[in-house]
């Protein structure tokens, strides 16, 4: 019983704080409301799902949040100033955050560097990649097709040709994240104890 209890602890705050909010703010439990809690995080919601596979193997990912950034950088940067289409800018971002995370995976599990040495690595490789791709300046112009998710989320009506590139991008980054257990399959003496 105890070790149930220890478990789910957590759930008890969460629990407690819905029926708080619920009791000041009536509309708290509304569809609307909860549609939007769920908008707000579905990205980070995304990347912790990412993250815990991760965890799982015993390692973490510290340059996840910088290629998520890069990732932004390279798709903001095709949008606007290469006027890709948003499927195709989308997909080079998919591609570049596997490709980032196949590069921290083949360090962490062929030339055996530590997953966090790897990563923070990556981190800082990603980083400097931002300020290169930015020219250290903010993308600042918006081209209508990057408007389109705000529009999807304000209600408005999006365009048939429109891709939901938020969502390729919270892919690109979820498969980034997993990328560590995935090598790890691969590689022999995963099960070794640790």
């Amino acid at each position: 019983m105890a070790q149930l209890f220890s478990n789910y602890i957590i759930i008890l705050p969460i629990v407690l704080l819905v029926i708080v909010w619920w009791s000041i703010a009536p509309n708290f439990m509304t569809y609307s409301n909860w549609m939007n809690i769920l908008r707000q995080i579905s990205m980070v919601a995304i990347l912790a799902a990412g993250m815990f596979f991760v965890m799982l193997t015993g390692n973490i990912d510290m340059g996840l949040a910088s290629v998520v950034g890069i990732c932004s950088c390279v798709f903001s940067k095709l949008m606007v100033e290469g006027h890709w289409a948003p499927a195709l800018a989308g997909l080079a971002t998919v591609a570049l955050g596997i490709l980032c995370g196949a590069i921290s995976g083949t360090l962490h599990t062929r030339f055996g560097i530590p997953a966090f040495i790897a990563t923070l690595g990556m981190q800082y490789v990603a980083r400097g990649m931002c300020y290169v791709v930015t020219n250290s300046s903010p993308i600042t112009q918006a081209r209508d097709a990057i408007d389109a998710v705000g529009k999807l989320i304000a209600g408005e009506e999006l365009p048939k040709e429109t891709l939901s590139y938020s969502t390729l991008l919270m892919i690109s980054s979820a498969l980034r994240a997993v990328r560590i257990p995935l090598w790890n399959c691969c590689t022999p003496g995963m099960l070794q104890a640790r």
